[in-house]
Formats: C-alpha cells, sequence, structure tokens
C-alpha cells in the first residue's frame, strides 16, 4: 500500500488524454502574464479572503484560512477564460464560490467563531481559527479541490455563495451557505506537477512555464513571511516598494517556514531582478488579499526563492469544462472522492491517496467497478485519478458480471480504449463511442495500469478510498494480469483492504 502525502501540508488507438488546449511553442517567451494575452485578460480579478484596515490594506488578524479554495477558484476561472468558455473575467459567469467550497467539500469547513488569542506563538492573530492544534478549521489544499470539484459538489457561482466579507469584517459569526446549490461546470482535468517529479529546478520550471500557456493560470503553495503582510515587522524577504519577494531558506522569523500559504501563478518574467536573490527571473503571483495588496492584489516571486516550486511544492491546473452533452448530475462513480483518512492518530484526520497494484513486481494493475444502471442512458466518459506521471492504461467497459468466475464477462466486453496519461491528477476520458445502458441492467469499467520499467521509482497506481462508511460487499475488485491464466483472482477491496473500494467514475450523456 502506498500513501501519498502532500509535504507541508484506463481495443483501439492510444489516445494522450488532454482537452482542447493551447499548446505551447517549442520556445517559451522570456516573459508571460494572463492579465495581457495578445489583448485578452485571461484571470479574474483579485478577491480577498479577510477583512481590511481602515486605510483598506488587508488585515491578517482578521482572515479565514481559505487561501487554498481562492487559488483554487481562481485556477478554475482562468481555465474558463482560457478556453472561452467564458469571453469576460468580470461577468458573473467567471466567479467562482471559495466560500461554498471551502465549506463543502467533504473534508473541512472554515472556523466560524472570531478568534482573538494571538496564534501561533504570540506575535500576531489569524482571526478565525482555533488557538489549539484543529482537527477541522484552518486550510486546505488541492486534493480538497480536486474532490469537490470531480464529485460533482463545486463550482457554485460566487453570487450563489458570496464570501461572508461584511460579517469577517464585524467579526461576526459565521454561518455556511446551502449545500445544495446549482453546479455550473465540471472538472475535465487536474494535472498535478510535482516538483519530485523532474530532475532539476530548470526542467521544472519549464513545466509549469508550459502548463500555463496551455490551461491558464496554476494554484501553488509559497511561505508566506509576516512581513509581507500591513502592521508586521518589514525585513528583506518582501519589498514593499518593488512588491518583490524572495526567502534564501535563512532567518528565525515568528513562523517556521513552511509551505503555508496557497497563492496563483499568472506568469514569470525571466528577466526580473529580485533583491538579494542570486540570479534574475520571478513567478507573477496572484494572491486572495485583496487589490491594495502589493500591486493590485500581485506579487512576483523569485525563481531562486528555497520554497517556491522547490522541495515538494506543487503547481496544479484545474482545467474547466462546461458541462455541456454530459449529465453531470447523475454521475456513477464508488465513492464521492479519492481521499482518505490517513492519520494514525485518533484525535487527528488527514486526508491523502490510497493506492495498490503491482508494479513494483513488475505487472501490470488491474481494478473494477460493478454499476447498476439507474435509468436508460448512454456512458459517455471515465474519470479516474492517476498518481505517476507517463502512465499507460487501459479503459474497458462490460455489459454484464460473470458471477461463476467472479469477473468481468470476458464474452460481454463493449468497449475497450487504450491511454497514454502524461500528468498525474484527476482525468476525464470520454469514450470512442457512446456504451447504452438500460435501466436495471449492470455495466462494468475496469482499468489497466501498464507495466512499468521505473517500478522502483513510481506509485503503486490504482487509486482506492478507506471509507468511515461501511462500502457494499462484490462492488470493486482488484486482479494482476498474468499471461499463464488471464486475469482470474479478482478480489474484493472490502475484504481486501478492511473497507476499501477502488475509486472510478462513469459518466453519461446529457
Amino acid at each position: 500500500m502506498d500513501i501519498r502525502i502532500l509535504a507541508a501540508v484506463l481495443v483501439g488507438a492510444v489516445l494522450f488524454v488532454g482537452v482542447a488546449v493551447v499548446q505551447a511553442p517549442a520556445s517559451l517567451p522570456s516573459a508571460y502574464d494572463l492579465r495581457d494575452v495578445d489583448g485578452k485578460c485571461l484571470v479574474t480579478p483579485v478577491k480577498t479572503q479577510g477583512g481590511t484596515l481602515p486605510d483598506g490594506r488587508p488585515d491578517i488578524g482578521n482572515t479565514v484560512g481559505a487561501c487554498w479554495a481562492f487559488a483554487a477558484c481562481a485556477a478554475f476561472e482562468s481555465s474558463l477564460l482560457h478556453q472561452e468558455i467564458v469571453s469576460d473575467p468580470a461577468s458573473p459567469a467567471a466567479h467562482l464560490s471559495a466560500w461554498h467550497m471551502a465549506n463543502w467539500n467533504g473534508y473541512n469547513h472554515p472556523v466560524y467563531t472570531f478568534n482573538p488569542d494571538l496564534t501561533p506563538n504570540g506575535t500576531f492573530s489569524f482571526g478565525y481559527t482555533e488557538s489549539e492544534p484543529v482537527i477541522r478549521g484552518w486550510g486546505g489544499d488541492h486534493r480538497y479541490a480536486i474532490d469537490y470539484f470531480s464529485s460533482g459538489r463545486g463550482p457554485v457561482l460566487e453570487r450563489s455563495a458570496p464570501f461572508p466579507l461584511d460579517e469577517i469584517q464585524e467579526r461576526q459569526v459565521l454561518t455556511p451557505p446551502p449545500e445544495r446549490l446549482p453546479v455550473s461546470y465540471m472538472l475535465r482535468e487536474a494535472l498535478v506537477f510535482s516538483r519530485p517529479d523532474y530532475a532539476a529546478d530548470e526542467e521544472y520550471r519549464t513545466a509549469v512555464k508550459r502548463a500555463l500557456l496551455q490551461h491558464g493560470a496554476l494554484l501553488s503553495y509559497h511561505f508566506a513571511d509576516p512581513s509581507i503582510y500591513p502592521g508586521q515587522n518589514e525585513s528583506s524577504i518582501f519589498n514593499r516598494t518593488s512588491n518583490d519577494y524572495y526567502f534564501d531558506g535563512t532567518g528565525d522569523g515568528p513562523l517556521p517556514p513552511s509551505l503555508n500559504h496557497a497563492v496563483t501563478i499568472a506568469g514569470w518574467d525571466d528577466t526580473r531582478q529580485t533583491q538579494g536573490a542570486p540570479e534574475p527571473g520571478a513567478w507573477l503571483i496572484k494572491n486572495s488579499h485583496g487589490t491594495a495588496f502589493g500591486d493590485e492584489g500581485y506579487f512576483w516571486i523569485s525563481y531562486a526563492d528555497a520554497l517556491f516550486l522547490k522541495g515538494n511544492d506543487f503547481a496544479v491546473a484545474l482545467v474547466a469544462g462546461s458541462g455541456e452533452g454530459y449529465d453531470t448530475g447523475n454521475r456513477y462513480e464508488t465513492h464521492a472522492g479519492a481521499l482518505s483518512n490517513v492519520s494514525t492518530e485518533p484525535s487527528e484526520i488527514a486526508w491523502d491517496y490510497l493506492s495498490d497494484g503491482f508494479a513494483a513486481d513488475g505487472g501490470e494493475s488491474w481494478a473494477c467497478a460493478r454499476f447498476t444502471a439507474e435509468e436508460d442512458a448512454a456512458l459517455r466518459a471515465v474519470g479516474f485519478m492517476t498518481l505517476n506521471r507517463n502512465e499507460h492504461l487501459t479503459v474497458t467497459v462490460y455489459d454484464g458480471w460473470d458471477e461463476a468466475g467472479n469477473r468481468p464477462d470476458p464474452n460481454r466486453l463493449v468497449l475497450s480504449k487504450d491511454l497514454s496519461v502524461p500528468e498525474q491528477g484527476y482525468h476525464l476520458v470520454d469514450l470512442d463511442r457512446q456504451v447504452p445502458l438500460k435501466k436495471g441492467d449492470e455495466f462494468v469499467i475496469a482499468l489497466g495500469f501498464a507495466a512499468r520499467d521505473d517500478a522502483a521509482e513510481i506509485t503503486e497506481p490504482l487509486v482506492y478510498v478507506s471509507s468511515a462508511d461501511t462500502p457494499p460487499a462484490n462492488r470493486t475488485f482488484r486482479s494482476r494480469s498474468d499471461p499463464a491464466d488471464g486475469r482470474d483472482g479478482w478480489e474484493d477491496y472490502a475484504a481486501l483492504h478492511d473497507g476499501g473500494i477502488f475509486y472510478v467514475q462513469g459518466f453519461t450523456a446529457g
């Protein structure tokens, strides 16, 4: 069993997974700014996650720990604009509710009561947080956002669930928005660019730039030293005149260095000079502390920063879909989200991905899920997670189960599709043709991951969920491909992992 922990905090032609996106040029420009791409703005206006000081600047002592939701919404919004699903960044149709995501992601919710106690070490207050180590209520990350989008909980438009800025400003008790609100779009892909997947910083930097060109703004994480905020002691880390940020990895500030704040990457400049940095170049960052912060809400982080896009950091593209042609409100899925509680402490909750398979043994890894059609429909697409780059897999669909052999019925194979998946993350893949489903009939979706030569360097590929709810038996199964006897001996995930269930989705046409 593998656990993927965030440090800090699927017979046909081969298809490369991906939606229609702008292809990155062979050579990258020296500078790029999503605020002006051939005269078009491909980012939405800067928003704020907290209260403000009398002069309008952000009040770090009166904020809600929802930076991750703001960064995720900003990346998704940029994808909407990049693909021209929405054309105007000022349109209400382009603005998503970070408040709804923060409350109804399925794993966490904000703290609703203002806390005047100084945290975490007596130097400043965060506002809406708790004095003691928290199980719920302080922060989140891209994995929560991926599950929120992929499970159909969202996105919800901002106008349907606005962020409660007036209540925050008055330090009132906050209330969550309604859970069930109209969902406006769908997630096509969530592409996770992880620094450990690349041999060198320059290679990773190039991958992030290409992702910006192809998909729009990206969610990421940086170390937000308190000196970046009004009312805090200034330091050499952040230049409040030029709005340049560079942390060299040293010093003894009020917060321990960590990837403690989610932001949105909106561009780069290879020639920008940052005071103290040993090399030129910086990333353009969209923050979530209003337009009175930095340069109209933006600032720059040096390429040489010790933590940003280094170590175990991530950059994440959230590729939007309009939802047109899909019955987005009636998906088939084994579990509403791919995360499991991996904490070993009874008093804590820590969500991450669990996986298994046979990559470490040099074998193929197969799993499948049984579904019963709830109505006459047509299966159009399959959704799944990958935890490695450059996976090759096969998606198969059967219209029946072999009870005697306890396996997908090999005589009832209706579709097989080979895929190459370049990036890790969530993927929604259209089938080559739609598969008719008749109400009450069973169908099976199976995924098979090819064996790899680099097995020692990768994570086992089959993502399963260990849920607090006992999953039904005979629902999902795992098997290894054996050249001698095929894929016999399918094992029930419910017994295999003491309440586990393989994660996969099916989407019908709408």
